[in-house]
């Protein structure tokens, strides 16, 4: 558009496919393809659904599937499957529910009913870490730093612990470009560690192996959810950020 602007810090948080990062890494290579699908949706007025749990979550050969309550009338949903069972002719929604890849359990088929055109299906792609995120008066937030695979659940969790850091960073005195590179250090190995747990996490959640399936649900069924409950209270609680307080 010939627009020209100055600012003082330029923060890419523009997603996955990321302008700011070609533009700081042009020799980066492309996304490579992860072996995974995603068919994902948001119901409305569909929180009655659930029955009162805050999630359900399904398992299968080659299927990874959970519904969320995302608000007072929200449902998020999404469906992991395996590239190898993708839709050869087409992509869209219902060529992934025609071959029957989403649960077939009824509460489930319902959540989907209720999102209407509020859908969407995609390979999804990954990326591995940066060790330099950015230079000068220039860095990175959230996907445009450090893409997830969803298998981890933390993909907009790391980019609210950016904003955190960033402005810890930005709080001390320190000169842009110093600061900036201060939050990099911090946040860059703990992002680094999620990317590299989403393929590992894929491979046990959503496969067709019988015997990762087989140990899967011996794992699920030997542990009861109380314990996991208990598990996660008792867990060592670490700041992220310590070191920029």
């Amino acid at each position: 558009t010939g627009l020209t602007l100055s600012a003082d810090i330029v923060i890419g948080a523009d997603g996955f496919g990321s302008t700011i990062r070609r533009l700081l890494h042009p020799a980066e290579p492309p996304p490579r393809p992860s072996g995974y699908w995603a068919l994902r949706g948001l119901a409305r007025g569909a929180s009655e659904l659930l029955g009162g749990l805050s999630a359900i979550g399904y398992l299968g050969p080659g299927v990874e599937a959970a519904a969320v309550h995302a608000g007072e009338d929200a449902v998020y949903w999404y469906v992991s499957f395996l590239a190898a069972d993708a839709p050869t002719q087409s992509a869209d929604v219902q060529a992934v529910l025609t071959r029957g890849l989403a649960p077939q359990d009824s509460t489930f088929q319902a959540i989907i009913a209720s999102s209407g055109h509020a859908m969407r299906v995609e390979p999804l792609y990954m990326r591995d870490p940066l060790w330099s995120w950015g230079r000068g008066s220039v860095t990175l937030l959230g996907d445009a730093a450090h893409p997830v695979l969803p298998h981890t659940g933390q993909g907009a969790a790391l980019a609210l612990e950016d904003a955190v850091a960033l402005g810890l960073a930005l709080g001390k005195g320190r000169s842009p470009a110093e600061a900036l590179r201060v939050y990099e250090s911090v946040r860059q190995p703990r992002t680094a560690r999620v990317i590299r747990r989403g393929p590992r996490a894929a491979a046990v959640t959503t496969t067709r192996s019988s015997a990762i399936g087989l140990m899967r649900s011996t794992a699920l069924r030997a542990l009861p959810m109380g314990m996991v409950s208990l598990m996660a209270r008792l867990a060592p609680r670490r700041d992220p950020h310590r070191l920029l307080r």
